[in-house]
Formats: C-alpha cells, sequence, structure tokens
C-alpha cells in the first residue's frame, strides 16, 4: 500500500494548481497605449471630418462669391449702356441679352434676344 499512497502524493504534486497572476506592467502599457491611439484616431477622424465639411462650404461660398461678382458686372455693364444710348434703346437690349445670356450659360444669346 505504500506504493499507491507514493503514487497518489506524485499526482497530487503533479496537478496544476490554479493561481492568479497580476497583469505584468508592461501588458498594461500596453493596453493603455491602445486605449489612447484609439481615442486619438477617433479625434483625428472627427477633426478631418470637420475639416471636409469647412472645405465643402468653402467652396460653396466661392461659388455664390463668383455668381455675385458676375451679376454685379453684368448690372453695370446694362446701366453703362443706359446711360450712353439716348433715346435709342436697341444697343440697350443687345447689352441685357448678352449678359442675361452670360450668366445663364447660353451660347448664343438667340433665346433672350427677343
Amino acid at each position: 500500500m505504500a506504493t499507491k499512497k507514493s503514487a497518489n502524493n506524485k499526482k497530487t504534486k503533479l496537478s496544476r494548481r490554479k493561481v492568479k497572476t497580476p497583469v505584468p506592467e508592461e501588458a498594461q502599457t500596453i493596453a493603455e497605449l491602445r486605449q489612447e491611439l484609439e481615442a486619438r484616431n477617433r479625434d483625428l477622424a472627427e477633426s478631418l471630418q470637420r475639416e471636409n465639411i469647412t472645405a465643402k462650404e468653402l467652396r460653396d461660398c466661392k461659388h455664390q462669391l463668383t455668381e455675385a461678382l458676375e451679376q454685379q458686372t453684368a448690372t453695370n455693364e446694362i446701366l453703362k449702356v443706359i446711360a450712353s444710348s439716348g433715346a435709342n434703346v436697341q444697343p440697350m437690349l443687345d447689352v441685357v441679352a448678352e449678359s442675361a445670356a452670360r450668366l445663364c450659360n447660353s451660347q448664343d444669346g438667340s433665346d433672350l434676344s427677343h
């Protein structure tokens, strides 16, 4: 029976013990770095999204300013012709048609001239 006891003792000694070991400090640091990186990536993505929105708004403003300048230029041309035309209205109407065609991106003023 001595052999059975010694065999049982060996099995007991060989059995694995479950021991909780603390997470090594390096692993905590890596996890913290990953969290920080993820947070920074989120911040960067949000910042890029805001930048894209701002760029689109700037393009829209530039387009509106360009259109406003074109309208003012056409108005100026028309007013100059009106001031200098006197009784002859045909030159004034020609300039109005040309300006309107240009503002409407028409190739010729045919659809606006009469």
